[in-house]
């Protein structure tokens, strides 16, 4: 490590500490006495998404949520459930071996998500997903679904 005001690569730990999502290291340089801090975090693979239009995209976990967010409008759906459906599939993504995901895999993922959380927002995920044309179609996932209390 690199002292940020001499350069000087002679740099001692101090201290480190848990940072949460990962490990806060205050250092003092050897040459000029200069105390900094860094933060060692574990490198996250990039997932890329594969569109249906060919085109590849980087996954967003922003842009996840906001599509979870959709079907969920008007429903007793919280925001910290909706972020817990997103990091769940965050975490799901990172688990994998593969780092390219289609998108329509993707949303079959949100679809169990939904599916766990609210029938109603399932229901119209599944609707838009699988691009329904029929109301029979509608018909078939609301029957899938175990009955209601």
């Amino acid at each position: 490590m690199r002292c940020p005001v001499c350069q000087s690569c002679e740099t001692q730990v101090v201290d480190s500490r848990d940072a949460g999502d990962g490990i806060r290291r205050r250092r003092l340089c050897a040459s000029c006495q200069h105390r900094f801090t860094t933060y060692e975090r574990a490198d996250q693979p990039v997932i890329t998404v594969a569109k249906r239009s060919g085109d590849m995209q980087r996954f967003s976990l922003e842009k996840l949520r906001r599509s979870i967010a959709i079907p969920c409008k008007n429903r007793p759906v919280t925001s910290a459930q909706l972020d817990e459906v997103a990091r769940t599939i965050e975490r799901a993504l990172f688990a994998r071996s593969d780092e390219t995901i289609s998108s329509h895999e993707l949303g079959l993922m949100v679809r169990d998500q939904l599916r766990q959380l609210d029938p109603i927002a399932y229901v119209r995920f599944t609707s838009v997903h699988d691009a329904f044309n029929r109301i029979e179609q509608f018909q078939e996932v609301v029957n899938q679904l175990p009955p209601t209390k």
